[in-house]
């Protein structure tokens, strides 16, 4: 009779808030104006990819960007292409790898 108790303990957990914004996928999630016009956004895929969006056009375009989820202080470990692979990416973020960058650092912080 315990499992029942534990199990809603469990799926409760699953989709808290917390949680569900850890698996957002939806375009334009967790954006951020710039300048007024421009909006971009950054978050997590699954577990270990992380996104970059961008609207551009009125349309909002995606980088994936692989990622490992860790344990202990830090969070993820983000692995960025190297410049000659980041060519790879589509038109509108193949020339912007070190402002693309940047704006994924500053989200996605290193721990206090």
């Amino acid at each position: 009779m315990l499992v029942i108790p534990v199990g809603i303990g469990l799926l409760s957990k699953l989709f808290s808030r917390g949680v569900r914004a850890e698996f957002e996928i939806s375009p334009g999630a967790g954006s951020v104006a710039i300048g007024g016009s421009k909006k971009w956004g950054v978050g997590h895929r699954g577990r270990d990819t992380m996104r970059y969006e961008e609207e551009i056009g009125g349309e909002w375009q995606r980088i994936e960007i692989s990622g490992e989820r860790l344990m202990g202080k830090a969070h993820h470990v983000i692995y960025f292409h190297s410049p000659d692979r980041w060519q790879n990416y589509p038109d509108w973020a193949r020339h912007r790898r070190t402002e693309i960058i940047s704006r994924i650092k500053s989200e996605f912080r290193e721990p206090d």
